[in-house]
């Protein structure tokens, strides 16, 4: 694939609509994008990039761990992404897309069918996920998953199953209230997915 360098992204045509157009290839000198860029299908992207609002991203796009998209992205079916990439309000993912560990979703994100979390976890219905915030003895929060493999955690670094989740809570926190919170966060996720 083609190594496009920072010239050649700069010089790119924009459409009639301000939107600029970019080929197909691998952008990995390349670290800061400007909003409203559409890519090609099949394009790579090397770690720590930043995409700036309304970027769309064609078929089989990749990007490398801790990659970080503003506003309004579109990924089309197949996209795949490494490690604690984070996303902001409304991007939306096709059929197929993959996250590998600790990404980070804003509110609006929309997921289509057969999206995998967490390295190749498959989701069980749509929404994937509840994200719960300010909780926790950091107040950081946590992502709770509705996986096939039935319900996981994700809280900062840790990442695990229902019943080791409750398990590591009783031994660390003893009834605190933060044990209760996170309690009550995985009732109301099983409200959500479930009823």
């Amino acid at each position: 694939m083609k190594l496009i360098t920072q010239k050649e992204y700069d010089n790119f045509p924009k459409n009639e609509w301000g939107i600029k157009i970019c080929s197909a290839g691998n952008y990995s000198d390349i670290k800061i994008f400007n909003e409203r860029c559409s890519f090609a299908e099949r394009c790579s992207f090397a770690e720590r990039c930043s995409f700036a609002e309304g970027c769309s991203f064609a078929e089989w796009c990749s990007f490398a761990e801790l990659c970080s998209f503003a506003e309004w992205c579109s990924f089309a079916e197949g996209c795949s992404f490494a490690e604690w990439c984070s996303f902001a309000e409304w991007c939306s993912f096709a059929e197929g897309c993959s996250f590998a560990e600790g990404c980070s979703f804003a509110e609006g994100c929309s997921f289509a069918e057969g999206c995998s979390f967490e390295n190749g976890y498959e989701v069980n219905n749509i929404p994937p996920f509840i994200r719960i915030n300010n909780i926790g003895s950091r107040n950081e929060g946590c992502y709770i998953f509705n996986f096939k493999k039935g319900i996981y955690i994700r809280s900062k670094c840790y990442f695990g199953n229902e019943k080791d989740f409750v398990k590591r809570l009783k031994e660390s926190h003893q009834g605190d209230k933060h044990e209760k919170t996170y309690l009550k966060a995985l009732e109301l996720a099983k409200i959500h997915f479930f009823e």
